[in-house]
């Protein structure tokens, strides 16, 4: 899928490669390198942004490409904050022991007292 980037103001996280890709295009990319703050933030706006596009996507190959933005924005939020795969991994499978999974749809509508 390419994706065409259009002259104006953006003030957004992008990919590594972007920068050339505009410079491909014959456009002239005005960058910065984000502080740890503003990392931080850009990176919760743009998982914010990835669910959005993810529920609002239509067919399998284009939900496919938003999970995998998602998966790409999480793997930066943990490497940000120092968590390896393992770790992450572990902390599923507890909470899964713990919790259970979601494959049985089940929904809570309330609890009543006893």
């Amino acid at each position: 899928m390419k994706i065409e980037y259009q002259p104006g103001e953006y003030d957004k996280l992008v990919g590594n490669k972007v920068p050339n890709l505009i410079k491909k295009e014959g456009n002239i990319p005005v960058t910065h390198i984000a502080s740890d703050t503003d990392y931080w933030f850009k990176l919760k706006g743009k998982l914010i942004e990835g669910s959005d596009e993810l529920f609002s996507s239509n067919g399998v190959i284009e939900m496919t490409e938003r999970m995998a933005q998602i998966s790409q924005i999480l793997k930066a939020i943990a490497e940000f904050a120092d968590i390896d795969d393992r770790q992450i991994e572990s902390m599923r499978e507890l909470i899964e022991f713990r919790q259970g999974c979601f494959s049985k749809r089940i929904i809570l509508d309330r609890i009543d007292k006893s």
